[in-house]
């Protein structure tokens, strides 16, 4: 199983992205700047903002005597408070505090330096204060009072501040933050500030405004640079609904569009995972699963070697395990089989990539607990990749019940067969439901479906069946096998003599479980010799009166 976090660990190639933000945030001319690294949910942002994080870490590292000071606000954690926007100063400002605090290079400045912090805090505390009939009385308790704030600043700035604010003038106190703020960093010779703010799309839209804007009004001034991890589309929605400007049809840009350029003026998008990325990404995650971390930790640096060099081949098995000679590959071999079938019908998307992964194993697992050791991971895939499709979710009920009245078998010889080979099907059972290209190209795709007994694989993802209920979920494994078995018996002779004892070690609920599956055989076929066979065979009526219909 995989954990559903961002990561340093690089499986996806996103270094190189990593090292161009960290030379464009390193460069002092492209100061200050505002950077949003765009992708779709799940597509890599937050580990891309964690590897340049880490990359400018070790720069500094290297380079002892340059400050930079690296702050991390996650704005879906604060988007309950009344005022998201001054909540991000407030964080930056504490944070700036704290690293200064911890400075020895700054000597006696330091007093003047958290002076100046304070006031500034005080400015947004003021802030705060002008809008207290717009915040719920929970939260005004622990607003500073007048008296709070003159202990910081003296009664003649609090009372500038409250009088500017409270005359609605406060751009002249944006004005102020933003000098004295920009001073502050030039006397601690901070190279950079730069502020990571993560998971943006997940927030409402006044939220969303909230932090964009105060990135812009107050604290996007030389030497900061800012980093925005959303989702492009979410931000646009975002800001069309917070300012609903009409746009004209001969307008070629939008309106939405020329906000967000305002607030951001390096849009770094991520790009989608190419096949060969694909194979390399679940081949490396497959390899983390089985193996033992030293070796993983092994095959993980060769990895990153290998794309060093090369930044378009596939990274697949065989050079894995010409890096790492004697090391037993064959669990990871077995699951390979499942490669092609999610490049071909999954989006690429790496958390959806991960998730279908651990949904996998969920169900391997549950069908080795189940006892149905025949379930092959690739035809379980094929199954799985309708059901994660949202425009054909609803072919997987169809195949659950196809299979369900053709005792686990599909009758798709001739589909498969007009799929492989004309590219269309007019098999009249799959023709109507099945002949988009998608659904065309997934009945001819490897793995064959012909002659597979669907049953246990349908068992085990019964959980995504959303309008049937199975009847394997009334059954559990051992009256299933039972059954199995039972109607594995030719003759009558055999199946007297054996049905007895079989019917004894049943207690009342495995009964009914039997007779589920008796009636349930019965329904789809009523002349179902076996059924008929069982129920003659019962000399001593030990399943009882049954009602078949």
């Amino acid at each position: 199983m995989w954990a559903d976090n961002e990561t340093t660990q690089d499986l996806l190639g996103y270094q190189v992205h990593a090292d161009l933000l960290k030379k464009i945030i390193l460069a002092d001319e492209m100061l200050p700047i505002s950077i949003g690294v765009f992708g779709n949910w799940g597509s890599g942002k937050s580990s891309l903002m964690l590897l340049l994080h880490d990359g400018i870490k070790e720069w500094k590292e290297a380079n002892p005597a340059c400050n930079i000071l690296q702050i991390q606000f996650n704005s879906w954690q604060f988007e309950d408070f009344d005022s998201t926007k001054l909540t991000v100063v407030e964080t930056i400002l504490d944070s700036l505090k704290r690293d200064i605090a911890n400075r020895t290079d700054l000597g006696e400045k330091i007093d003047v330096f958290f002076q100046k912090i304070d006031f500034l805090k005080a400015g947004v505390f003021v802030l705060k204060k002008a809008f207290e009939n717009l915040t719920p009385n929970r939260i005004k308790k622990w607003l500073p009072s007048k008296d709070d704030i003159d202990k910081i600043t003296g009664d003649k700035e609090y009372n500038e501040l409250f009088n500017e604010v409270s005359s609605g003038n406060s751009s002249k106190f944006i004005a102020k933050f933003r000098l004295i703020f920009e001073k502050l960093i030039e006397e601690t010779e901070y190279k950079a500030i730069i502020v990571y703010i993560d998971d943006l799309d997940r927030c409402a839209p006044e939220r969303i405004i909230d932090c964009l804007e105060a990135v812009k009004l107050f604290v996007n001034v030389k030497n900061t640079a800012f980093v925005i991890g959303a989702d492009e589309r979410i931000i646009e929605y975002a800001i069309k609904t917070h300012y609903p400007i009409e746009q004209e049809k001969e307008e070629i840009s939008s309106p939405f569009s020329d906000y967000l350029e305002k607030l951001i003026q390096l849009p770094y998008k991520i790009p989608k995972l190419s096949d060969n990325e694909q194979e390399t990404y679940i081949t490396l995650l497959l390899c983390k699963n089985t193996l033992d971390k030293n070796t993983f930790d092994n095959v993980h640096k060769k990895y990153v070697e290998f794309r060093r060099r090369d930044k378009h081949s596939k990274y697949n098995i065989e050079n894995i395990k010409s890096n790492n000679i004697g090391i037993d590959f064959s669990s990871v071999e077995y699951m390979l089989t499942i490669v092609p079938i999610m490049k071909q019908f999954l989006n690429g998307n790496p958390r959806q990539l991960k998730r279908f992964l651990n949904t996998l194993y969920v169900r391997k697992g549950l069908a080795n607990v189940a006892g149905f050791d025949n379930i092959q991971p690739d035809i379980l895939v094929k199954l799985m990749v309708l059901e994660y499709n949202t425009k054909y979710a609803t072919r997987f009920e169809d195949l659950y019940k196809i299979q369900r009245d053709n005792d686990g078998i599909l009758p798709i010889t001739e589909a498969e067969e007009e799929a492989k080979s004309e590219g269309s099907i007019q098999d009249a059972r799959w023709k109507d439901n099945w002949s988009s290209e998608y659904l065309t190209k997934w009945i001819a795709s490897k793995p064959s479906l012909v002659n597979v007994n669907l049953q246990d694989y349908f068992w085990v993802a019964r959980d995504a069946l959303k309008n049937e209920k199975p009847i394997a979920s009334f059954v559990t494994s051992k009256v299933s096998l039972i059954f199995k078995n039972l109607c594995s018996i030719q003759l009558d002779r055999v199946m007297k003599r054996q049905l007895p004892a079989i019917l004894n070690s049943l207690d009342e609920e495995e009964l009914n479980m039997l007779l589920h599956l008796l009636n349930d055989r019965l329904r789809k076929n009523p002349d179902s010799q076996i059924c008929w066979r069982i129920l003659n065979c019962d000399e001593n009526n030990i399943l009882g009166v049954m009602d078949i219909w």
